[in-house]
């Protein structure tokens, strides 16, 4: 089942993302490296031909997708997808940390992290936000937790401009805090309501 929903996550996100994203400056495209379900291309290292980053002589554990500029025959990643459907299949907790590590990879070699939770019965854990937006910090490359696949597409669309860029990416890390922000809030008048019974 869950290869199932892995591969139909996959071709969603050629979809709504697509193969190529062309830039809205007009000066150029980025291409999607993705592997069909049970393939183990995958697991190899980005060099090698996979999704795989490593950092330090580690493996973060290898992606579902990433997005590169060509240059000649050299390949240069530009974002790294984690995509899970575990929403829909009652991964409420310890699953969702599990995966947060593969686009860590990434986010470690200055490339975009996505990790992308499609909408389900479950919430997003508050804390992946914070997590996400700590990596963002100490690495001062993006880690994105999202489940909008429009928003992540306007990465790609905008590489070329990096003013906008830069406002866009502010946009959405503004937007993380506050999901986080108001999570620890509603903790805190909760425990607050709790003590004063």
């Amino acid at each position: 089942m869950a290869a199932d929903s892995d591969e139909a996550l996959k071709r969603e996100l050629i979809a709504e993302v697509g193969e190529v994203v062309n830039f809205d400056s007009g000066g150029g495209e980025a291409y999607l490296r993705v592997f069909p379900d049970g393939a183990t291309e995958d697991q190899k290292t980005w060099e090698d031909g996979g999704l795989t980053f490593t950092h330090g002589g580690l493996s973060f554990g290898s992606n579902d997708a990433a997005y590169y500029i060509a240059d000649g025959v050299l390949e240069y990643p530009i974002m790294a997808w984690e995509l899970t459907d575990g929403l829909n299949r009652g991964n409420s907790v310890n699953s969702q940390y599990q995966r947060f590590h593969h686009a860590l990879g990434a986010v470690r070699n200055g490339i975009i992290g996505i990790y992308f939770l499609k909408e389900g019965q479950s919430p997003v854990l508050p804390d992946l936000y914070k997590m996400a937006l700590s990596a963002w910090e100490i690495h001062g490359t993006p880690y994105i937790i999202s489940q909008d696949w429009q928003e992540c597409k306007k990465i790609l669309e905008l590489w070329d401009d990096k003013h906008q860029l830069e406002n866009h990416l502010h946009s959405i890390r503004s937007k993380m805090q506050k999901i986080f922000d108001d999570s620890f809030y509603h903790c805190l008048l909760y425990t607050s309501d709790a003590a004063d019974e």
